[in-house]
């Protein structure tokens, strides 16, 4: 598995990202990164 995010990690190093979010959508999204529990996170 590790190999695989590596891959995807590297997928999006390569590519520009642009969310559009609000500010409190941006700071919900940030605490959810910052959290350790490794869920998947809906961007939709």
């Amino acid at each position: 598995m590790e190999k695989k995010l590596k891959k995807i990690n590297s997928c999006f190093a390569r590519h520009i990202i642009d969310l559009r979010l609000k500010y409190t959508e941006f700071t919900s999204l940030q605490e959810r990164l910052l959290n350790d529990d490794r869920e998947p996170i809906d961007l939709l």
